[in-house]
């Protein structure tokens, strides 16, 4: 969304704006019910270039947009009354949130789901295979899956590569995620996040 509201330069260029971006980010850490909280934080922190963002990423994805109340305003005597409320995010935090997930070191990405489609599409080796050479590919992956099945029946745990860089990210987050958990401290977490994945 920085590139859609032409945020773009500004992100590149000023680090403060880029922290904020990056606390954006951490109110995926957060528990669900306290991510308004920390949006609140968010914005008494901003400057004015960033309001749309944060608009957007209200209405999205922590309180949901604003609309009319008809009721509410017809029911009162004043004409010009007009009642706002706030309707469902699209994506309610406890879709997106990874708080929980980042602490008992579960996934919290689609990343296996994209592997195998990338695996897949390097194993048929075009865009547009005939229906002959696609049925020989998936019966090829179905090996691989077999074989996989076997090897855990048998106790063998999945080799699962992650890479250096990546498992320290991981345990970074983790620990921002733990300390919070004793200190309950929203700006630390937002900061601290902020920090870790965007510098």
């Amino acid at each position: 969304q920085v590139r859609e509201l032409g945020l773009l330069g500004q992100y590149k260029a000023d680090d403060c704006f880029r922290k904020l971006c990056g606390m954006l980010d951490g109110l995926a850490f957060l528990p669900p019910q306290l991510v308004p909280e920390g949006l609140s934080y968010i914005r008494g922190k901003a400057t004015g270039d960033i309001e749309d963002l944060l608009d957007y990423f209200d209405s999205t994805y922590v309180n949901g947009p604003f609309r009319i109340s008809s009721a509410a305003a017809s029911a009162t005597s004043a004409p010009l009354a007009v009642a706002l409320r706030r309707r469902q995010p699209e994506f309610k935090p406890e879709l997106w949130n990874v708080h929980e997930a980042t602490l008992r070191d579960e996934d919290r990405t689609n990343n296996a789901c994209e592997g195998w489609n990338n695996g897949f599409r390097k194993l048929v080796g075009h865009a547009h295979p005939s229906i002959w050479r696609l049925i020989e590919c998936l019966q090829q992956d179905q090996a691989l899956v077999n074989t996989a099945l076997i090897k855990e029946r048998r106790g063998e745990p999945p080799v699962k590569r992650i890479r250096k860089t990546t498992k320290r990210l991981q345990n970074r987050l983790k620990t921002i995620c733990e300390h919070f958990q004793l200190h309950e401290d929203i700006p630390r977490l937002l900061e601290a996040v902020g920090e870790c994945i965007r510098f």
